[in-house]
């Protein structure tokens, strides 16, 4: 083919799928297309004639150094939050993009409008670093096997209250934020379940109170516990 993937792509596709493995996968991309090969872009690979890459390297290796993952069917913004956050994680990029905004080295990572016309509200784009072609390592986003997602749950496995967290909190990773957001969830679904059990407390304590009104004052039957009622102390 005359060209290949730096070594930091197969990892970011592996991640995803281990992740979500139904996940949608139309929009993955590597090497560039028409429209691509008539601008510079990081889906174009460098050492090529004719070719405009984002970036060269002295390798004389022709290398595409950009990917875009489908971002339907995953939590790309996790995914995206968990990189930006993680200096050996985002070292690998040069910027991302995904739904209207651009992460960029060049910008201290900060989130920034992205002006595009292409908008990548369907797919996020992944754009390398020539100093880390060669970083095959894992990404850390995947929960490095903490957690296992399935299409079944999408948060994984199923956390209640009694079980507790007691996993080391690892910044950045997909997975112990989504552990995060599971215990969170499980302590409001309690924090509900004891709203509804005291507010039946409540109307139950409210009927005994109208039912003991009643019987100290009775009404004139048409709406007997409304209105205002006093209660004398009857000296023996």
């Amino acid at each position: 083919m005359g060209w290949v993937k730096v070594k930091w792509i197969p990892k970011l596709f592996a991640a995803f799928d281990a992740l979500w493995p139904n996940r949608n996968r139309s929009q993955d991309g590597t090497i560039g297309d028409t429209a691509h090969q008539s601008s510079v872009s990081g889906h174009n690979p460098d050492d090529t004639a004719g070719s405009k890459p984002e970036r060269e390297d002295a390798d004389n290796i022709a290398e595409v150094r950009a990917a875009d993952v489908d971002a339907r069917g995953v939590n790309m913004q996790a995914v995206v939050d968990a990189i930006v956050s993680d200096p050996n994680e985002r070292k690998r990029f040069i910027y991302i993009i995904f739904n209207g905004y651009i992460w960029s080295a060049s910008n201290g990572w900060r989130k920034a409008k992205y002006n595009g016309s292409d908008q990548h509200t369907t797919h996020a784009h992944f754009s390398g670093d020539p100093n880390y072609d060669e970083d095959a390592r894992p990404f850390n986003f995947a929960g490095g096997g903490e957690m296992e997602l399935s299409d079944k749950s999408p948060f994984g496995q199923q956390f209640t209250a009694e079980e507790g967290y007691e996993g080391p909190w690892l910044a950045g990773t997909v997975g112990n934020q989504l552990q995060y957001i599971r215990e969170d969830a499980s302590y409001a679904r309690q924090a509900a379940v004891k709203a509804a059990a005291a507010a039946t407390e409540a109307q139950t304590a409210l009927a005994d109170v109208k039912a003991l009104l009643e019987r100290l004052a009775p009404g004139d039957g048409t709406n007997p516990v409304e209105g205002t009622y006093r209660i004398t102390k009857v000296e023996e």
